[in-house]
């Protein structure tokens, strides 16, 4: 993700993971923290067999954004209706990324 803001990456990944199949839903629930629900998992069978995937999942949207850290709320490998992560934006992000 190369955008400049953190609203532009995660516009940029969101188009990845809907590419991926996982029928993103990106919301700003706060100034300081984004809420992403994927609503399918293209893995599911191999996620609900190792959840070493779930992690994975939240590592690559932390790397990503790199606007600070992503905290895993539910998993559809769980048996919930979708994955939720919460990104919650380190002070000053927002607007434009550090390089």
């Amino acid at each position: 993700m190369n955008a400049p803001t953190v609203e532009g990456r995660i516009a940029q990944l969101a188009e990845a993971q809907a590419e991926q199949g996982f029928f993103p839903a990106w919301e700003q629930t706060t100034p300081g923290c984004w809420t992403a629900t994927l609503r399918h998992c293209p893995v599911i069978r191999v996620a609900r067999k190792y959840p070493e995937f779930c992690e994975l999942e939240r590592r690559v949207i932390e790397t990503a954004l790199a606007a600070g850290p992503v905290e895993r709320l539910a998993s559809l490998a769980h048996g919930e209706p979708g994955c939720v992560f919460h990104v919650h934006l380190a002070r000053g992000e927002g607007t434009s990324r550090r390089d």
